[in-house]
């Protein structure tokens, strides 16, 4: 065993000095998470604790508020070691954290992508290996009109940008909510063409999941916001299309009769929904 232990700690100290690739302990595959069992999370145990972040977004700090010309991200590293920190003194553990999107700042394809993605992967190896990291991509992880490379970027990185898992009894469902920003624009179809079979395969699958109501409780993450304060609220920067949003919150509440729903608003409040829906921010 501390054989094992010793030759990791030389692999993981390897790649840092080779500037290799790190990869997540935990990573979505087959549009869900294997550290959870199925047969054994289905049941509902009781009340636990999991953990909701959002945003580490490596290098916004620099980049939108001070407005440096070559912005960096000690900042961001700084302030996600300080939760990362706080979630291993939990006791007990957290089932699992999840960062809702915006993991880094920089879009893909663009040079300060892959060393942010490095150093987001280097801090967050430090969280106990008894807390498994949940991702959720955001519009800076696929960019605002996704592409099929670009999601296949995220992929390999992160893992499945939608899939969902059971824990405590508990189903979660993590969706990728670039497909479901601005539709109603004009030139939607035309930016967005070439990912539109894959929208269509996450609403397929979306419906399939949702058809599976054998659990207590459903809990849905996702980067933008179906809204921020009011289900009937207009359109702006940071929600979600009216008449989408009304259309899918109505399956929401059709699935299950509690449902969270959760997002990456700064806002960090709890806001009653009267369609018997919850928003966390």
């Amino acid at each position: 065993m501390w054989l094992e232990a010793v030759l990791g700690l030389v692999a993981f100290v390897t790649a840092l000095a080779l500037g290799m690739d790190l990869e997540l302990r935990v990573k979505a595959n087959n549009r869900t998470l294997s550290v959870f069992d199925p047969a054994r999370e289905r049941l509902w145990q009781g009340p636990f604790t999991f953990l909701q972040a959002a945003d580490t977004q490596f290098g916004m700090i620099e980049n939108y508020i001070e407005r440096n010309a070559d912005p960096g991200w000690q900042q961001e590293i700084a302030l996600t070691r300080k939760m990362v920190k706080a979630a291993n003194a939990m006791s007990p553990r957290p089932r699992f954290l999840i960062i809702c999107g915006d993991l880094v700042d920089a879009m893909p394809g663009t040079p300060k992508n892959e060393p942010q993605i490095r150093d987001f992967k280097k801090v967050l190896e430090g969280l106990d290996n008894q807390i498994p990291l949940v991702c959720v991509c955001g519009n800076h992880d696929i960019g605002n009109q996704p592409t099929v490379e670009s999601i296949q970027h995220y992929n390999r990185h992160f893992g499945d940008d939608y899939f969902s898992f059971l824990c405590g009894g508990v189903k979660f469902i993590v969706l990728n909510s670039q497909f479901y920003e601005n539709p109603s624009k004009p030139d939607f179809n035309q930016k967005c063409g070439q990912v539109v079979h894959l929208a269509e395969a996450h609403d397929t699958w979306l419906d399939s999941e949702l058809a599976d109501n054998n659990y207590r409780h459903l809990v849905i993450f996702q980067h933008i916001p179906w809204f921020l304060t009011r289900p009937d609220e207009p359109k702006q920067y940071f929600n979600i299309d009216f008449d989408l949003r009304h259309k899918m919150l109505s399956k929401f509440k059709q699935a299950v009769s509690e449902t969270s729903i959760t997002h990456n608003y700064y806002p960090l409040d709890q806001i009653p929904v009267k369609v018997d829906l919850e928003l966390i921010g």
